[in-house]
């Protein structure tokens, strides 16, 4: 795709990458008929011409970052200096005043300034993703989004954390002016067949009207320039062009009604994009996303042996070896004679063993006894040996036991986690420390909520000479973070899980621990979860009288929004009561005999 910047009019560009991905190009006009002050701020600090500001800081864009986005409202960035919003500065010093307010904010794409209120400028902007005319009359507007709105609205999906600055870094990688009356393209051009825009609303052609077999055939363009990335080993380039080609298809997919047969083709050329994708995530350690990518493609096609093995490789490297082997059996039944799939079923089983060698090796520690004589060190160490290798560690199977021995409590998860089992705080010793960041890589990898994380629960006993073996177990959680507002972590597949534990009661003798009693044989009732995801946690019972819930954002709104209006009238709007009220601002105080009215202010 190609355009030409028009005569008498000034262009500037930002190149964009998010994490270490290139994704494109966003292409402003700016308005220097109407705000010419404004617009030449913006254009200098696209080229960088003026040099070093007031805060020792180059007055430039390229290095900038993207620090606030709220979807269906803006991206913001342009602070330079400090990237969280609370810096930048201008090519007239720190500030400048407010040009004028001629333009509204009546629709997406707009360019307008950020202030922290009248006569702030600085070099902070933000670009409007939708219509947002309650900022009228207090932020100057002085352009819009010429091409490349495709890449705004990825952006402004991009996922945040609880104060919308994005989880992954949203860098201008470079900026600069476009030459009057030259063409441009707005293509790749890394000597692939890839030739589209990164966007497939960008591309000339609607999308919809577009034949299959030309859809196919830039998908298979596309996936091809991927390969040609991945076999030189620059997997984030790859990952891009593979996510790139299944942005065309799902585009298609979407927005056309297709015969089976016709579905079945854009199925198939989705699936390899999607492993490939997950290929190049597993290369570059981003295990959660590959899971992601593989799930996707079992959805397509569940019994894909592929799609199996790599999401057993991603779970591995998130240490979660029971739900890799599971997995990974699942995968060598469809494919009983693949050779990659046994190997990493080798390598899994070998690294749980080595987990349940830590784990012993801890718990020799914990229970490490003091002695006075040798006699009851030896006769200890006796007696502790003989209880360890009664233990099954495996909690996956159990040998039967005699029930003339054995005694069998079950308890409800939830007493489990209320009653029985607290967070006990202990000293953080070096082999603790070097335990715990073994044992528990997952729980601190895994923030996000696409997966249970592994919650490790110290079990207590009713008094301090009773003893439980294991001290802990792990209990499989959804506890991940949720990054859309008023949203919370929440199992959608679970099951009941069995976990085996011996009491003994302990006596100390001249200081040394001795087993006096033979061990109890308890059962503890578990709810595992198995998958996870954001749910709202909110419903309409919690909207107020004048407001209706809203699914899709999860959050109560207005019936009527009459902020607009407020403002004409010298109001403000109250999104809470959904009413105009006198500002804050205003003194309530009235001469004797007065009364203030809060309708007329």
């Amino acid at each position: 795709m190609e355009f030409t910047v028009p005569e008498n009019s000034v262009y500037v560009f930002f190149d964009v990458k998010v994490g270490e991905e290139k994704v494109g190009r966003i292409v402003f006009e700016l308005f220097y008929d109407i705000v010419p002050k404004t617009a030449e701020n913006f254009r200098c600090l696209c080229t960088g011409e003026k040099g070093v500001g007031v805060c020792g800081k180059p007055l430039h864009f390229k290095g900038c970052t993207f620090h606030r986005i709220i979807k269906s409202f803006m991206i913001q960035g342009g602070d330079f200096t400090n990237h969280d919003g609370s810096g930048g500065e201008s090519i007239y010093g720190p500030k400048f005043e407010d040009e004028n307010f001629n333009l509204k904010h009546d629709k997406p794409g707009l360019l307008s300034m950020a202030n922290a209120g009248p006569n702030t400028n600085g070099s902070q902007f933000f670009i409007t993703t939708v219509p947002t005319p309650h900022l009228d009359n207090k932020h100057v507007v002085f352009g819009c989004v010429r091409y490349g709105m495709s890449l705004v609205h990825f952006l402004e999906n991009v996922k945040t954390g609880p104060n919308d600055d994005p989880i992954e870094l949203c860098v201008i990688e470079d900026c600069g002016q476009l030459e009057a009356g030259k063409t441009y393209k707005l293509t790749p051009d890394d000597g692939t067949e890839d030739v589209f825009p990164n966007f497939p609303d960008d591309y000339d052609k609607d999308m919809t009207k577009v034949r299959l077999d030309t859809v196919l055939e830039i998908g298979e363009k596309i996936k091809s320039s991927g390969n040609h990335f991945f076999k030189n080993q620059d997997y984030i380039t790859a990952k891009a062009k593979y996510k790139k080609a299944l942005r065309y298809l799902s585009k298609f997919h979407e927005s056309t009604d297709l015969s089976r047969e016709e579905e079945q083709k854009v199925v198939e050329l989705e699936l390899p994009c999607l492993l490939n994708s997950a290929a190049c995530k597993l290369k570059l350690k981003e295990y959660d996303s590959a899971v992601e990518d593989c799930d996707e493609a079992l959805d397509l096609c569940p019994e894909n042996a592929k799609a199996l093995y790599r999401k057993g490789q991603a779970l591995h490297g998130q240490k979660d070896y029971e739900s890799s082997l599971k997995v990974l059996n699942a995968a060598l039944k469809y494919a009983p004679n693949d050779k990659s799939i046994k190997s990493e079923l080798i390598a899994v089983k070998g690294e749980v063993e080595a987990y349940k060698a830590k784990e012993r090796l801890a718990l020799m520690d914990k229970f490490k006894l003091s002695t006075v004589n040798g006699f009851f060190l030896f006769f200890s160490l006796f007696v502790f040996a003989a209880f360890c290798q009664n233990v099954n560690t495996d909690f996956t199977s159990r040998k039967s036991r005699d029930k003339r021995s054995s005694q069998t409590q079950v308890a409800n998860v939830d007493a489990v986690l209320a009653d029985a089992i607290q967070p006990v705080e202990v000293e953080c010793t070096k082999s603790h420390k070097q335990t715990s960041s073994t044992l528990h890589q997952i729980s601190i990898r895994n923030f996000s909520c696409n997966a249970p994380r592994k919650r490790l629960v110290q079990i207590q006993m009713p008094s301090h000479d009773l003893h439980s073996f294991p001290m802990a177990i792990e209990i499989d959680r959804c506890e991940g973070l949720c990054y859309q507002p008023n949203h919370q972590c929440v199992p959608v597949e679970k099951e009941t899980i069995t976990i085996p534990v011996q009491q003994m009661k302990v006596t100390t003798i001249y200081s040394v621990g001795l087993m006096t009693a033979a061990p109890r044989c308890l059962e503890y009732k578990v709810e595992k979860h198995l998958r996870c995801k954001c749910a709202c946690m909110i419903s309409a019972e919690n909207c107020g009288p004048y407001q209706e819930f809203v699914q899709s954002s999860c959050q109560c709104a207005c019936k009527s929004n009459m902020a607009s209006e407020c403002i004409r009238s010298g109001k403000v709007w109250n999104a809470q009561l959904c009413r105009c009220e006198c500002s804050q601002d205003l003194s309530r105080f009235c001469s004797s005999g007065l009364q203030f009215n809060e309708n007329t202010c």
